[in-house]
């Protein structure tokens, strides 16, 4: 059995197959397989549909754990180089009661991004 080296997404390679990333919310984790074109958005509409379309993309951010802002919907997966094979992105859902075209922050949740204990 052959084991291939992670495929690190870059602007320069995009021959990369299928991979996954995970996304996490609270507790909940949503293992989602993306390709170096893949959206942001895409990302959003597969964990809304994993979700029986509970919440709407539209109501979803996406954040590496390194930024503080949320990736933009139209951002690749290969836009970010950060963004590897097996890679952790957080989730933060719009409040209820807030309408969808309000981005105020106090109408996002938190984002709770979590240390995995592990030495870096």
């Amino acid at each position: 059995m052959s084991y291939s080296k992670p495929c690190r997404f870059s602007n320069t390679t995009k021959s990369c197959l299928h991979r996954y990333i995970r996304c996490k919310r609270h507790c909940q984790t949503f293992f989602v397989n993306v390709l170096p074109s893949s959206t942001i958005l895409e990302v959003k509409e597969q964990v809304s549909k994993a979700l029986s379309e509970e919440t709407t993309p539209k109501n979803i951010r996406v954040f590496i754990p390194e930024t503080k802002s949320p990736l933009p919907d139209e951002a690749t997966i290969s836009d970010h180089n950060q963004i590897a094979n097996d890679s952790i992105l957080h989730l933060a859902f719009r409040k209820t009661g807030y309408d969808e075209n309000d981005d105020s922050e106090e109408s996002w949740e938190e984002v709770q991004i979590e240390s995995s204990g592990f030495p870096e």
